[in-house]
């Protein structure tokens, strides 16, 4: 069946288009070829979607809200909303159909990018659920559908009437509306372009989509009708009211230029005011009498015009064998030289009559317009009004606005105002005044009521149309002024030469300068390597070269990273960009390192400590970096000895004081026996100190354990509404202690992280928020993702911390207050811990307060790595 189809199609198209009998040659051909295409013909293979992980409901507007640079790195994303408008072969990408798409929720509207999947079958008002990632297109923005859910059905959103206000810059961009205005224009396209197109109507297949431009405003809407609304012929000339999805188009620099509309079901559009169904069957009205024009008058009066196009662009004119005259209101794309049929109405303009409210259709291209040889005259005959002419004249004078180009010129002893627009980023031609010039443009006559003629106006189409026949004196005068002015210079510069002598001195003066600095950096006890911009050797200093163990020469010319191969704190190779000496040229910020590993040149290694500092010229711009480092190596071991005895000393303590807090718990219990009052509150003052011991010692060696990365993190996916309700359900017996509620506003999202390290972190926070909380008060905790990470902040009403301490409280044994370590009860430790979980996670902690009005510790840590695996 589907053979004896397509061999009809093929039969109707060439009896229709082509010779009797090249169309049975062309059927003789096409029987075999439709026979093997018959049989090799495959059923498509179904697609399976990927499987996505349960996510939560975003709204539409929550990612339509996403900067560009944002939503390129955004983490997976599930919407739920009605389709408003789905072609299932909607548009071409590459040598394939791919679907057509826009869904719209409570808040926005969207394009969804879906791959091709012939079993996906869905329409408008059909209910959904689409699992992607966002991104930007020509729809922007957009998200790239991974898996479809059809789960109902539901009633579409209510079509706001729109406004060209509206239309400009997108606002209604993806949203369900209704325009109203008048068709001006009908297109075909083909499903495919160039070569597969014509082979489409080759085979009877009709172009699949009907465009039409809706002027609504005086503001050009392309309609995108859809395959299957059937035979939408007649509606040029109508005024119509229809509804579909807004389709706000961007270029590369993510501007608005342009608006269509995609309408899917018939009901969609209706006709208020009935077209012309044939506007290119009216009689034919040749241009002869102009001048002789009537108002504006309904359709059947408008007239049909068939010439070349003479110009095209802001302003557009057509010409045959008898006049010329502008076409106002066309949208369909026009060149010169293109053989046009024009039908519009009659009407004043500001020079001559012209054919407003016009549509035009392209009956052939590359035609050749000759101008016209302009005789000043014979003007009043009226024959060059509008009509591509040609003449020479001399230029008086050039005028430049924006990209027009105003040339005065005088022909005959008659005056002339030539105009040009240059497109953008053309280069603005320069004449010379007097020059005489060979012109070509589309006359304008412009007449006073008694039709004297009171101005000539030639519009020009490209700087081609101007050609410089004789150079004016002026400009040969200027040419002579300036080899002049050459010698004079010359012998100007020999007058000076006893300036040199000075500028010897000077160059004596600066010499002494450099060899200064010199000095000042081979006396540096720290060793000075100074880099370009490319990370490559300039100079070294001898406290360098002893370091490295190379001779200071010899490092010039080489890469920085290839001569000390730097190594982390971890004793590992930094990725691509990540080397701080690298960030300091991309970022041109100083960076300090208090401790990384450096090679010698006979391969060994040694701690350094150094800062990378931007080089910059008087304008601020980056010349390259130095490099100022120390050999620590001395001091790192120290520090290790350090962490080492402090880690024994705790490692020995923990058991006889977990064996003392045991017994002292025991004591105060009462079951060996009872103490009196007094001997009852000295051992409770024992226990409470003894708790405080482990609890301090615990401290100790986590955070020793996490300073030398032994403490692994356990990373999952977590959910940010688990892990704060865990914290803060850990924290409630603290707060009715003190008197002091906890709330939590908390944005439910997914994360990667070690939960109970994360809890630690949160309940830390807010176990001080609640010890240096007045009673009666309340802290507050909250999650929200902030910039694509993660954002947890710790909220309270206390005493808060001086800014000198905003820093200093993250470090060991550190608090605003001396005596809050007797009070509160704390050891120091804890914000410290904080800060290295925080940091293993890839994120940073810091605090904000104004002292005396509480303070609030904000975490941030990325989200991005979350879905990696199911992105």
């Amino acid at each position: 069946m589907i053979v004896v189809n397509g061999c009809k199609a093929i039969l109707n198209t060439s009896i229709k288009m082509l010779q009797p009998r090249l169309a049975a040659l062309l059927l003789v051909l096409a029987l075999p070829l439709c026979s093997a295409a018959a049989k090799t013909r495959k059923a498509p293979r179904q697609r399976q979607p990927d499987k996505a992980a349960s996510l939560p409901i975003t709204p539409v507007a929550q990612i339509r809200d996403l900067p560009m640079s944002v939503a390129a790195t955004h983490p997976p994303v599930r919407v739920r909303g009605v389709v408003t408008y789905y072609d299932r072969q909607g548009y071409a990408m590459g040598d394939k159909l791919v679907p057509l798409m826009f869904i719209q929720d409570a808040s926005a509207g969207i394009f969804i990018r879906l791959p091709y999947s012939p079993n996906l079958r869905l329409k408008q008002g059909d209910l959904v659920e689409i699992t992607g990632v966002a991104g930007s297109g020509d729809f922007a923005p957009l998200i790239r559908g991974k898996l479809v859910t059809k789960i109902g059905t539901a009633p579409l959103p209510l079509a706001p009437r729109a406004t060209p206000i509206d239309l400009f810059g997108g606002r209604l961009d993806s949203q369900y509306a209704e325009l109203h205005g008048v068709i001006r224009s009908e297109q075909h396209p083909l499903a495919y372009p160039g070569f597969k197109g014509i082979m489409q109507l080759f085979h009877g297949k009709t172009p699949r989509q009907t465009l039409f431009t809706l002027v609504t405003g005086g503001v050009p809407v392309t309609l995108r009708m859809h395959p299957g609304l059937g035979d939408l012929s007649g509606l040029v000339d109508a005024e119509i009211t229809v509804r579909g999805v807004v389709g706000s188009l961007f270029n590369a620099q993510h501007q608005w230029h342009g608006t269509q509309l995609f309408v899917e079901q018939a009901s969609d559009v209706h006709v208020l005011v009935a077209g012309n169904p044939h506007p290119f069957r009216t009689p034919v009205s040749p241009i002869i009498k102009l001048m002789q024009f009537s108002p504006a008058g309904p359709p059947e009066h408008r007239v049909h015009i068939r010439g070349i196009v003479s110009v095209s662009g802001d302003a557009t004119y057509m010409q045959d064998q008898t006049s010329g005259i502008e076409l106002q209101g066309i949208t369909t794309p026009l060149h010169p030289g293109d053989e046009i049929d024009a039908v519009g109405y009659l009407e004043a303009g500001s020079f001559s009559p012209v054919l407003g409210d016009s549509i035009a259709r392209v009956i052939r291209t590359g035609a050749t317009l000759a101008p016209l040889p302009l005789d000043l005259g014979h003007l009043a005959e009226n024959q060059y009004d509008s009509r591509l002419v040609a003449t020479h004249a001399t230029l008086m004078g050039e005028v430049v606005q924006q990209n027009v180009v105003y040339l005065d010129l005088s022909s005959n002893g008659k005056p002339i105002r030539a105009t040009l627009t240059l497109a953008p980023r053309q280069s603005v031609p320069r004449f010379h005044r007097g020059s005489l010039l060979a012109i070509t443009g589309v006359l304008h006559i412009e007449t006073k009521l008694d039709n004297e003629i009171s101005s000539l106006r030639l519009l020009l189409r490209s700087p081609a149309d101007v050609v410089v026949l004789q150079q004016s004196r002026a400009s040969i005068l200027r040419t002579i002024a300036g080899w002049t002015t050459a010698l004079l210079l010359i012998l100007l510069l020999a007058s000076l030469w006893p300036l040199n002598r000075k500028l010897r001195d000077q160059r004596r003066a600066l010499r002494q300068l450099q060899q200064q600095q010199e000095l000042i950096l081979h006396c540096a006890d720290d060793g000075l390597i100074g880099i370009d911009l490319h990370g490559v050797i300039t100079f070294a200093n001898p406290a360098a070269a002893r370091f490295l163990q190379r001779p200071g020469q010899t490092m010039v010319g080489q890469s920085l990273a290839s001569v000390v191969e730097p190594l982390d704190s971890n004793q590992q190779p930094y990725e691509a960009g990540q080397w701080p000496v690298q960030k300091t040229l991309s970022t041109k910020q100083s960076e300090h390192v208090q401790f990384e590993s450096f090679r010698r040149r006979d391969g060994s290694r040694f701690a350094a400590e150094y800062d990378s500092t931007p080089i910059r010229d008087d304008a601020g711009a980056l010349l390259g970096a130095v490099v100022s480092f120390r050999d620590v190596s001395r001091r790192f071991e120290v520090d290790q000895l350090k962490a080492e005895f402090v880690s024994l000393v705790s490692h020995e303590l923990r058991t006889p004081l977990t064996s003392i807090r045991g017994a002292l718990g025991l004591l105060a219990s009462g079951r060996l026996g009872t103490l009196p009052e007094q001997g009852q509150k000295m051992l409770e003052v024992a226990a409470n100190n003894t708790e405080r011991l482990v609890k301090l010692v615990n401290d100790i060696l986590d955070f020793e354990r996490l300073q030398a990365g032994k403490l692994q993190m356990q990373v999952v996916d977590a959910d940010s509404s688990s892990l704060v309700r865990t914290a803060v359900d850990s924290m409630l017996g603290l707060a009715l202690k003190n008197s002091v509620q906890v709330k939590s506003e908390v944005d439910g999202f997914g994360l990667r992280v070690d939960p109970d390290r994360m809890q630690q972190v949160l309940a830390n926070l807010m176990s001080n928020a609640i010890k240096f909380s007045p009673p009666s008060s309340t802290v507050l905790v909250q999650a929200r993702l902030v910039e694509g990470e993660a954002e947890f902040r710790v909220i309270d009403h206390g005493r808060g911390i001086p800014g000198h301490m905003l820093e200093k409280v993250f470090e060991r044994f550190q608090q605003v207050d001396g005596s809050d370590a007797k009070e509160k009860g704390g050891t120091g430790l804890g914000l410290p811990i904080c800060r290295s979980i925080v940091q293993q996670h890839g994120g940073r902690i810091w605090a904000e307060s104004e002292f005396g009005q509480g303070s609030t510790f904000i975490v941030r840590i990325p989200t991005a790595s979350a879905y990696s695996a199911r992105a």
